[in-house]
């Protein structure tokens, strides 16, 4: 995991409530298997083909939406701006290959601490804010609460 990215002062609140969550409850899983199994299929429907992906994960949480992605991945980044639930994800799941196969990073959608052009696809799993980052500028693939943008470079 990263040193933390101080997050803009919205994705700071949002950040102490999580950790504050997380931290009383052990860990946060918004969906149940089924709607992520959905979650899955939509994702394989919106980015067909083979070819594996260098995905970041916005509002990754205690890494329940890497299953969504994992299976498509060379490189997995889950980002969120609470420590305690990327310190939770990175205790349950171990991301394989080292660093350059990706990892768990504190930050918010705002500041992205990848380099340009290198990513594949960022996806928005569990999280509501794709409008209000401008992403709808970008025409991502909307599914439900599930927002995915193939190609969309940071």
């Amino acid at each position: 995991m990263t040193a933390p990215n101080p997050p803009s002062t919205a994705a700071a609140r949002e950040a102490r409530h999580f950790d504050q969550l997380v931290g009383e409850t052990g860990d946060f899983n918004p969906l149940t298997a089924h709607a992520w199994s959905t979650l899955a299929r939509r994702f394989a429907e919106a980015v067909p083909g083979d070819e594996p992906l260098r995905l970041l994960d916005v509002g990754c949480g205690t890494g329940h939406s890497r299953q969504i992605y994992a299976a498509r991945c060379r490189s997995y980044f889950g980002l969120d701006v609470s420590l305690v639930s990327l310190q939770v994800a990175r205790r349950r799941i171990r991301v394989p290959g080292g660093e350059t196969a990706g990892g768990w990073l504190r930050g918010d959608a705002f500041r992205l601490p990848l380099a340009d052009s290198s990513l594949d696809a960022v996806a928005f799993s569990s999280v509501v804010y794709a409008d209000a980052l401008g992403v709808g500028d970008q025409n991502p693939l909307r599914l439900g609460s599930f927002h995915t943008s193939h190609m969309w470079r940071p």
